[in-house]
């Protein structure tokens, strides 16, 4: 089968397949090493948003909800498996005893301080690749994309977003909208 030009060209030029791509890459590489140099066997890709929203004084689940925008169900089951796997516990809310916090372990710190590491490193990778000016422009371009595709998760105020973490939620929050777009196709 050959495509036209014009298919072609359209395909080519889809920013929204590179942007999942190049996610996809940096995470690959990310996980990589987190789980055959750093010693995190039971890690998941999905368990990044619980714990990095976990990070510092924990977060209640009700907030994780709304934070990734998905039912308290769903976060009660994620964060189950990653309690199972040792990075997460629920504790009280010592503001409200009724609410319950995700709160990374000690085996949760010391994943975030390695992943820290990490997405330096592979972060470094791409500088590398494309030189500073280059990096330091697509981040900029990707926090304006994050802002005007209004996505809800929040970024960490006391530092700037890595690229790694402005790919990963560009990336998430473009495969959830062509999924509901092809659902939406489906039902019509």
């Amino acid at each position: 089968m050959s495509l036209d030009p014009e298919t072609w060209q359209a395909y080519q030029s889809n920013l929204p397949r590179h942007l999942i791509s190049l996610s996809r890459h940096f995470q690959s590489s990310l996980m990589h090493s987190l789980i055959e140099d750093c010693g995190h066997p039971h890690l998941s890709l999905h368990f990044e948003p619980y714990v990095s929203l976990s990070a510092g004084n924990g977060i209640r689940l009700t907030q994780l909800a709304d934070a990734l925008a998905i039912s308290k169900q769903a976060v009660n089951q994620a964060v189950k498996q990653i309690e199972q796997a040792g990075y997460l516990h629920r504790e009280a809310d010592p503001l409200d005893g009724r609410a319950r916090r995700a709160v990374l372990t000690d085996e949760g710190r010391r994943l975030v301080a390695d992943g820290a590491a990490m997405v330096a490193r592979v972060e470094a990778e791409f500088v590398n690749l494309l030189g500073d000016c280059a990096i330091t422009e697509l981040r900029d371009l990707l926090l304006d994309i994050y802002i005007e595709l209004g996505i809800t998760t929040p970024v960490n105020a006391d530092h700037d977003p890595t690229l790694g973490w402005l790919l990963t939620r560009i990336s998430n929050h473009l495969m959830q909208e062509l999924m509901e777009q092809t659902r939406d196709r489906k039902s019509t």
